[in-house]
């Protein structure tokens, strides 16, 4: 199967080419690397400016305010159905940047469903929509592939589809059982009566049930919309999160250690050649660099 290809564009311009270009690189590595392997979905992305997106790309574009509830997520072209997703600027908006692109390589038509055992036991058996970032996307979930924020996301295994990923839930662990949701996820499906009903955990991990929604009169929304739209607060908190304390912790070790590392490269350079690229800020090499803007 042909790699998708994904284009990371923006419509703000509070995100440069460099950061879209930073940003598509550590996507590309979660997708190769992380994603792949356990869904067998393979994509190709790169940064462009909005108007030079190529033809046959998906776009995901970052932009200043999405106004609109159940704007922010992904869609279809009216006029040929490619989808694209929208999300909205903030200082993670890496983190929500991830959340789109693998929920759009998972579910490009914003309507895949697995069927599954309910959580309410009434419903017996139900279909899930396959949102593999939603349980898991708060950001204290999160990990950082070279300084930048990344989704967790689910496995196979959590809608027990899959034994793989070595029983895992989630890549990161954070999902322990199937069907479990983190603080701040969700989980959708459609019951026996034809209604939608939506699992929600608050911040302290307290679930509670939603629905039946009919979404029968949806006036020409994907299913994703929809769904989207129950939970319009996300999008924002995905791009506007705090860094969880140990990953700060561990970026900060990390980034001392890069300064450490080119800081005897310079030195190398300049004992053997008599000269280096311009110094490191001591800081750098004393007390780790200044985190890279999140995104």
């Amino acid at each position: 199967m042909l790699p998708v290809q994904i284009a990371i564009t923006s419509l703000t311009d509070q995100v440069g080419l460099t950061e879209l270009s930073q940003v598509a690189a550590v996507l590309q590595r979660q997708v190769t690397r992380d994603f792949t392997p356990l869904w067998g979905i393979e994509a190709a992305i790169d940064a462009f400016p909005f108007d030079q997106i190529p033809p046959g790309a998906w776009p995901v574009i970052v932009q200043d305010v999405i106004e609109a509830p159940g704007a922010a997520g992904i869609h279809r072209t009216e006029a040929d159905d490619t989808p694209y997703a929208l999300l909205q600027y903030g200082e993670t908006w890496s983190l929500a940047a991830s959340h789109e692109c693998l929920e759009m390589l998972a579910d490009p038509s914003g309507c895949r469903k697995i069927a599954g055992d309910s959580p309410v036991a009434a419903h017996g058996r139900v279909e899930f929509l396959l949102e593999v970032c939603a349980p898991c996307s708060d950001a204290a979930n999160a990990y950082a592939i070279n300084g930048v924020l990344v989704s967790d996301f689910c496995t196979p295994h959590y809608y027990g589809a899959s034994p793989g990923a070595g029983g895992r839930c989630s890549f990161t662990g954070a999902l322990r059982q199937p069907l479990a949701l983190r603080p701040e996820g969700a989980l959708s499906w459609f019951a026996g009566d034809g209604l939608l009903y939506q699992a929600r955990a608050d911040r302290a991990g307290v679930i509670s049930v939603h629905g039946g929604f009919s979404v029968a009169n949806r006036d020409g929304q994907l299913l994703r919309e929809f769904v989207n739209g129950l939970t319009p607060d996300q999008p924002y908190s995905l791009s506007n999160a705090e860094w969880p304390p140990a990953l700060l912790q561990a970026e900060a070790a990390l980034c001392s250690a890069r300064g450490r590392h080119a800081a005897r490269f310079r030195d190398d350079i300049a004992w053997r050649f008599g000269f280096a690229t311009a110094g490191l800020p001591k800081r750098w090499v004393t007390e780790g660099a200044p985190m890279a803007h999140a995104g």
